[in-house]
């Protein structure tokens, strides 16, 4: 394993310390020996409500989704027989997102 500052996308474990075993065995590799990157997301909702009267009453409301856009990465490949092995090849989820509503009832 590398040490948790020098891990990127492309060599996330050393994939030169794993080899596929023998067909028809089983390997020797523990449970969780691999871990993947971490998650970090936040989520923000504002809204304010405005009363414009006795039976007037409007709501705005603002969302953002990943508000800090964090790059989260997937889990990293775990197929000892692919190319890109020990490789991480895709996010969990898009870029920060927003989005605003208002709602009138009366």
């Amino acid at each position: 394993m590398f040490p948790a500052g020098t891990r990127t996308a492309g060599e996330w474990f050393n994939a030169a310390a794993f080899s596929s075993p023998a067909p028809y065995t089983f390997g020797n590799a523990g449970r969780n020996t691999v871990e993947g990157p971490g998650l970090q997301n936040a989520e923000v909702a504002l809204f304010r409500e405005f009363d414009l009267g006795e039976w007037l009453h409007v709501r705005r409301r603002a969302e953002m989704f990943n508000a800090l856009n964090n790059a989260d990465y997937g889990s990293p490949n775990r197929s000892a027989n692919e190319p890109p092995f020990g490789t991480v090849t895709m996010s969990t989820h898009g870029s920060c997102e927003a989005q605003s509503s208002a709602r009138i009832t009366f």
